[in-house]
């Protein structure tokens, strides 16, 4: 699989141009003050308008790569669904930690050869996880059970596995990875704690999101083989044929994923980040058509 890149990654265009800053302030001390204060803005910029060319041969590349993923999968005795998501507001994961952190004191999950940021597969399972505990718990069957078998523990593997989200593609013609974006913090001065926010004069600090507008693709594996005794009590009271539970499984799971994703997942959607709606308009009861293999 050969695809010829065009452009810069983002994350080093970022990385350069703040190491730049950084070395011109220090032979220039004048200005250097008025260089810092521009800087994460001016790095914001210059992502916005110069990884156009790069983005739409990145996502040939992802797009790529996660057909030869869904192929594994199916080789090795997996049913495969996918969802294709589009984001509908700014999206932020992993705010504590990568090189933007260094840069922009807010931080994003990138991949570290590509460049591009992406959801953790950890992230969306436990997004499911979480949602199938709260609804057993509600319903009062076994949860621990139906949890372990689903996504296992220290000492047993699940039935189900989880694929990082990556983005395909863009609603829009031409659309950026990262948008601009600002925090500003009320509740410190000086790196301390406040005791009193009148005394506070808050700064606000730009950084960077995931652009609104990108399509990410989720994709799931469930077992073909795998046990499911306790499983069958999620998916419902009716007649079910033995060969026919993983699909029925691997249905439930993506439908439960496409109710979280629209209400906004993996931290922060009470601020109103990572809010997804399924692509081509499609709502959890049509899940089917998202995509089974």
């Amino acid at each position: 699989m050969r695809v010829e890149m065009n452009g810069k990654r983002p994350d080093l265009i970022a990385f350069e141009e703040f190491v730049k800053t950084i070395v011109d302030a220090y032979e220039n001390p004048e200005g250097a003050a008025s260089m810092i204060k521009n800087l994460k803005r001016s790095i914001i910029l210059k992502l916005e308008s110069e990884t156009l060319d790069y983005v739409p041969k990145i996502f040939e590349l992802i797009r790529r790569l996660n057909e030869m993923k869904k192929e594994a999968l199916k080789r090795n005795g997996y049913w495969v669904g996918y969802v294709q998501a589009k984001l509908v507001s700014p999206g932020l994961v992993g705010s504590s930690e990568g090189i933007f952190k260094t840069v922009f004191e807010v931080g994003l999950t990138l991949d570290k050869v590509l460049g591009v940021p992406f959801y953790p597969s950890s992230s969306v399972k436990g997004v499911v996880r979480s949602r199938i505990k709260n609804m057993l718990e509600k319903e009062d069957k076994n949860v621990e059970e139906v949890v372990q078998e689903l996504f296992g523990d220290m000492e047993s593997e699940g039935n189900v596995i989880f694929m990082d989200a990556y983005p395909i593609g863009c609603i829009e013609e031409q659309c950026s990875l990262f948008s601009g974006a600002v925090i500003t913090p009320h509740y410190y001065k000086g790196g301390q704690v406040v005791d009193n926010e009148l005394g506070v004069k808050p700064v606000p600090i730009p950084h960077l999101v995931v652009s609104p507008g990108l399509v990410f693709e989720f994709i799931i594996g469930v077992r073909r083989d795998g046990g499911y005794t306790n499983t069958i009590k999620m998916l419902g009271n009716g007649s079910i044929r033995a060969h026919e539970i993983p699909q029925k499984v691997l249905i439930k799971i993506m439908s439960l994923l496409v109710e979280e994703l629209q209400k906004g997942a993996f931290g922060r959607a009470s601020k109103g980040f990572n809010v997804f709606e399924p692509d081509k308009g499609l709502i959890p009861s049509q899940v089917r058509a998202l995509g089974i293999l």
